[in-house]
C-alpha cells in the first residue's frame, strides 16, 4: 500500500514539473514579465510604476496613472481609484480587468493588476513562493492563494477551485497584487506556507485549511 502511494505522488509530481515545463515554454516573454512585475530599482517595494502601496498619496498615484501611456479612463471615488486599458498595455496585463487602486485615508493602500499570465508561468520565473495565505469564503467551493516573494517585493493572487485539480492550479488566472490584505481575507484567509513541504499537494488538494508545521 505504502509503494502505491509513493509511486503515485511521484506521478503526480512528474506531472506537475512536466505540465510548468510545458507552460514556461509557451510563455511569450519570460524576462519582460519578471521585469514588469519586480519593483524598479529606484523604488522601494512593494511598487508599481511609482506607486506605493502605503506611501503614495491618492493624488499622486491619480497623477502617475493618468500620465500612463498605458491606461486610460482614471476614476476616483473616496475608497478607490479604478482605470480600463488604452491598448498600449503590455500583453501580459489582461485587458479586460480594471486595474485598482484601493484607499485608506486618502492614501493608496493596495494595488491589483489583472494578468494574462497563468500561475504555472509565474512559478516558472519565481519558483515556489516562500509564503501564501489561502483564501477560502466560507461555504463556497471556489478559492483563491496570495503567494508572496518578500525578497523581490512582489506578491500575486491565483485562482482556484476546491477540490483543486492539478490544471487548474497550474492554469489557474493572475493578478499582481501588493499592499494590505482585505477585511475578508484576513477573517478567511489561513497562512499556508506548504509549498517547500513533503507532500504539500494532499493538503492544497482538499483546500483543508492547515498551516504546515
Amino acid at each position: 500500500m505504502m509503494r502505491q502511494l509513493v509511486r503515485g505522488a511521484a506521478v503526480i509530481m512528474f506531472g506537475f514539473g512536466l505540465l510548468v515545463s510545458i507552460l514556461r515554454a509557451g510563455a511569450a516573454d519570460d524576462e519582460a514579465l519578471r521585469t514588469f512585475l519586480l519593483p524598479a530599482a529606484t523604488c522601494p517595494a512593494p511598487c508599481w510604476q511609482g506607486i506605493r502601496p502605503g506611501a503614495s498619496h491618492a493624488d499622486e498615484a491619480q497623477a502617475l496613472l493618468i500620465a500612463n501611456p498605458w491606461i486610460t479612463s482614471v476614476n476616483r471615488t473616496p475608497t478607490h481609484i479604478s482605470w480600463r486599458w488604452s491598448g498600449a498595455q503590455p500583453a501580459y496585463i489582461d485587458a479586460d480587468a480594471q486595474g485598482i487602486l484601493y484607499l485608506a485615508n486618502e492614501r493608496v493602500a493596495t494595488i491589483v493588476v489583472g494578468l494574462t499570465a497563468q500561475y504555472g508561468d509565474i512559478w516558472a520565473l519565481f519558483g515556489a513562493p516562500p509564503s501564501a495565505i489561502m483564501v477560502r469564503p466560507a461555504s463556497r467551493s471556489t478559492a483563491y492563494q496570495i503567494v508572496n516573494y518578500p525578497a523581490l517585493g512582489v506578491e500575486l493572487v491565483s485562482s482556484l477551485s476546491c477540490p483543486v485539480r492539478p490544471d487548474i492550479f497550474w492554469a489557474g488566472e493572475t493578478a499582481l497584487r501588493l499592499g494590505t490584505h482585505t477585511f475578508s481575507e484576513a477573517m478567511n484567509g489561513v497562512p499556508y506556507a506548504i509549498f517547500d513541504e513533503p507532500g504539500w499537494w494532499r493538503w492544497l488538494h482538499t483546500c483543508q485549511r492547515r498551516v504546515a508545521n
